[in-house]
């Protein structure tokens, strides 16, 4: 069996649908190592989470693997979700624009492999 490691993950259930905020999972992670980006899509139970090193990628998945992410008491808005995290090679960003004669859309696309 083939395992790899990468310096980016993608952690399930730590997305923006979920009820689950930038700030709280940067303040999460960063107790494992120096988080390069986070990258939350609207509407998505996902993000994706880039350290510095492999090694600090692997030390979160480590700690905070099946862990729940508490919301607080007084959220009652949906239960406390439990992370899942896997490692992703890859993760490029393009962003671009496409005008139209009254709209302008800005669209940002997400490739990892």
């Amino acid at each position: 069996m083939l395992c790899l490691y990468f310096q980016n993950l993608v952690v399930a259930n730590g997305g923006l649908s979920n009820d689950v905020e930038r700030e709280q999972l940067w303040s999460l992670f960063a107790k494992y190592g120096c988080i390069t980006d986070i990258v939350m899509k609207p509407c998505k139970p996902y993000t994706f989470i880039s350290f510095s090193s492999v090694d600090e990628a692997m030390m979160a998945v480590s700690e905070l693997n099946g862990k729940f992410l508490s919301h607080g008491s007084d959220c009652a808005i949906s239960p406390d979700p439990q992370l899942y995290m896997l490692y992703v090679a890859e993760c490029k960003f393009t962003l671009w624009t496409v005008h139209t004669n009254v709209v302008m859309l800005l669209a940002v696309s997400l490739r990892c492999s």
